[in-house]
């Protein structure tokens, strides 16, 4: 049979409100669990094409990859924190930057994470129908079990209230 715990898991932050939600749950879980907790931050630079015409000024890339990676420094150590102060022990906290999926498996590869927490928000069905969040392209892509946990929780102590309330605290658990 195989052996699911303790297992080391890779919680993804990104300064949100679901994002704070997972972070919670993986606290839960690597605290019972006896799994160690890695955390990273991604700072996302979307690719795109300017037009043939627009030049860029020299530097003007380096410029946007160092506030993404400025502002995903400042989720990373925020949430750090938090999972400190809740009772958690974080093993390692990473900061990337590029596009959040492949850095993101990436990172699970390397550390050889069993799993990978990530905060969604429920999107409408449009915009599920045009794009996939991260949350989708991770479970669909990632070789490991990816646990998405979803907005919607009462202002205060999400996950903890939410546990006590007939509402389960996580709708979703994808194992791809």
């Amino acid at each position: 049979m195989k052996r699911f715990f303790p297992c080391k898991i890779l919680l993804v932050v990104d300064g949100s409100e679901e994002a704070a939600l997972a972070a919670e749950a993986a606290v839960e879980i690597s605290t019972q669990t006896g799994s160690g907790l890695h955390v990273v931050a991604v700072g996302c630079v979307k690719a795109f094409h300017a037009a043939p015409e627009v030049v860029w000024e020299q530097g003007a890339w380096t410029a946007i990859e160092n506030e993404a990676r400025a502002e995903a420094g400042r989720v990373l150590g925020e949430q750090v924190r938090k999972i400190e102060e809740w009772g958690g022990e974080v093993t390692s906290e990473h900061l990337l930057v590029g596009q959040p999926v492949e850095q993101i498996l990436r990172l699970r590869e390397l550390l050889g994470a069993g799993l990978v927490i990530i905060g969604e928000r429920d999107a409408g069905f449009v915009k599920r129908s045009l794009t996939r969040s991260v949350g989708e392209e991770l479970v669909r892509r990632a070789s490991c079990d990816v646990f998405v946990v979803h907005g919607g929780a009462p202002a205060g102590d999400g996950l903890r209230r939410r546990a006590r309330s007939s509402k389960p605290a996580f709708r979703r658990f994808a194992v791809p």
